[in-house]
């Protein structure tokens, strides 16, 4: 399998997580904690994930508290 499938499936994974159920989970949950969740990953899935991110966080509008300890990351996730 490469690690662009992997990628894929991972991608997928989240996406379902988030749209089988949004009724469920969203609105019980006032803001989402995230401790590093991008810290160990290589840097493209990392970036790809990143992107993803934004766009869900764009999307779903939900206060999300991030925290990192990369000066870069936190740039580009507070924005």
């Amino acid at each position: 399998m490469s690690s662009a499938t992997d990628t894929q499936r991972s991608f997928q994974a989240v996406r379902l997580s988030v749209w089988a159920s949004p009724g469920r989970w969203l609105p019980i949950r006032r803001f989402l904690l995230m401790d590093e969740p991008f810290g160990a990953i290589d840097p493209i899935t990392r970036e790809r994930y990143q992107n993803e991110f934004l766009r869900l966080q764009q999307e779903l509008r939900k206060t999300i508290v991030f925290v990192t300890h990369d000066i870069d990351e936190a740039i580009k996730m507070g924005i």
